[in-house]
């Protein structure tokens, strides 16, 4: 029996809308450094200020929005990063589970 965790999949894809909003904004401010300058060091700047933004943004989004585990409360999940086409994997440091798309995975039951 797979045991669902709604909370986690909610969390993902709450991370996942921040993310976007966060890239976003930092692509916006290059776009404004850029434009306001108007020369290749303008250019340069607005690529380095877009970077570093998008930095501080996502850092700070991993701080804010923590995925936990559901079962031995542990503070965070840590992102198992594969392949784009396969769904994210989560796992618990303290327990040793795998959630998939808020999916206990079978073999760590």
């Amino acid at each position: 029996m797979k045991q669902y965790f709604a909370s986690i999949k909610h969390n993902e894809n709450r991370r996942m809308r921040y993310f976007l909003f966060a890239y976003l904004v930092a692509g916006l401010v290059g776009l404004g450094i850029g434009l306001f300058f108007k020369t290749i060091n303008g250019v340069i700047a607005a690529i380095m200020m877009t970077y570093c933004v998008a930095w501080k943004l996502t850092e700070f989004i991993r701080d804010k929005i923590k995925l936990s585990c559901p079962l031995c409360d542990e503070k965070e999940l840590l992102e198992n990063f594969t392949l784009q086409c396969k769904p994210t994997a989560y796992e618990c440091e303290e327990c040793k589970r795998v959630y998939i798309d808020g999916v206990l995975k079978d073999g760590n039951n």
